[in-house]
């Protein structure tokens, strides 16, 4: 089969092998030696996904094979555009077919652009992509080859917070007196700190909150929650629980809006 038969071929996969990130519980992203792509791998074949997994745990890079079918390719393919990824290296079943397909290929979004900011769906695949890149090398081993730069790829996540707006998810107060109000979802950690969960996206939420859906959904920027960390008594936040599960501190995210934030939206 040549590129452009397997291309025309994809939305017919009636099941599919993902190469997942241990770190980040989501599709292991590389980057394009040559091309300078962010992509995921796709095989349709589990021989080739496990050797492609075991590749990589040999480099100290834990990842599995997640089998999807279906409903769950649909799904998949869905979230490639919150994850920032423009493109999918398929390994198909027959020797030579190994291609690399720009998303855009075979998939096509609506387009939200054109819309005032406050209507678009909040998205962020810069953060999220950034973010899965730093917590696969953060994850990994100190002295695991070929190690990246931890301190560098943070420094890109903490660009990216400034510049996103996140999903909350709230509750209505169980008190008749104050029946009015929500309260925010908050997650503690094993010492029993609060943290204020984020969400990058709507695929994210539903992740973490399937069992117990929020019954509100808040959009917020970064300013805003500052803001709510200083009026409440959270130890911070928790970006994307049901995932990458990365904690920042209260004292770390007021260091990351010193640092990192754009002049004019600093507090």
């Amino acid at each position: 089969m040549n590129r452009r038969d397997f291309i025309r071929n994809i939305p017919k996969l009636k099941e599919i092998y993902v190469i997942h990130s241990q770190a980040t519980k989501l599709p292991f992203v590389f980057c394009h030696e040559d091309t300078m792509d962010d992509y995921v791998v796709i095989c349709t074949k589990e021989e080739a996904a496990r050797e492609k997994a075991q590749a990589l745990i040999g480099e100290k890079k834990p990842a599995l094979v997640v089998k999807c079918r279906e409903k769950e390719i649909a799904q998949m393919f869905g979230s490639l555009k919150v994850l920032g990824v423009n493109a999918v290296q398929f390994i198909g079943r027959e020797p030579g077919e190994d291609y690399l397909v720009q998303v855009g290929e075979f998939l096509r979004w609506q387009d939200f652009s054109g819309q005032p900011a406050e209507k678009r769906p909040v998205e962020n695949p810069g953060l999220q992509l950034s973010l899965l890149y730093f917590l696969q090398e953060y994850r990994r081993a100190a002295d695991a080859p070929g190690r990246g730069d931890v301190q560098e790829l943070s420094e890109e996540v903490y660009v990216n917070m400034t510049r996103s707006r996140f999903l909350l998810g709230a509750q209505p107060v169980e008190d008749e007196a104050r029946k009015e109000q929500s309260a925010l979802l908050l997650v503690k950690n094993k010492e029993g700190e609060a943290f204020l969960p984020l969400f990058t996206d709507v695929f994210e939420l539903k992740r973490f909150t399937k069992d117990k859906p929020p019954k509100q959904i808040i959009a917020a920027d970064f300013k805003r929650v500052l803001t709510l960390l200083n009026q409440g008594e959270t130890a911070g936040v928790v970006l994307n629980p049901g995932s990458g599960n990365y904690p920042v501190s209260r004292e770390k995210y007021m260091e990351i809006d010193e640092a990192f934030a754009p002049e004019e939206e600093k507090i």
